[in-house]
C-alpha cells in the first residue's frame, strides 16, 4: 500500500500515518509506504521507519 501526501506540518503528517495504518488494518497488510512531498526550503529528506504493533510504515520525504 502506498499513500502520497504533501507536507502541511507535523499534525497533518500524524493524521496521514493514522489513515495509512487504518488502511493496512482493513486490508490485512503488514507493510505500507507514505511518500511525502515537501516544498519547504529547509526540509529534511530521507526515509524513516515507523512501527505500530506488527505494522511497518516507511515514510519517504522528498
Amino acid at each position: 500500500m502506498i499513500e502520497t501526501k504533501i507536507w502541511y506540518g507535523q499534525k497533518y503528517n500524524e493524521e496521514g500515518e493514522k489513515q495509512l495504518y487504518g488502511y493496512l488494518d482493513r486490508l490485512k497488510i503488514k507493510k505500507g509506504y507514505m511518500l511525502i512531498f515537501s516544498f519547504n526550503k529547509n526540509k529534511k529528506t530521507g526515509i524513516q521507519e515507523r512501527r505500530y504493533g506488527e505494522k511497518i510504515l516507511w515514510e519517504i520525504t522528498v
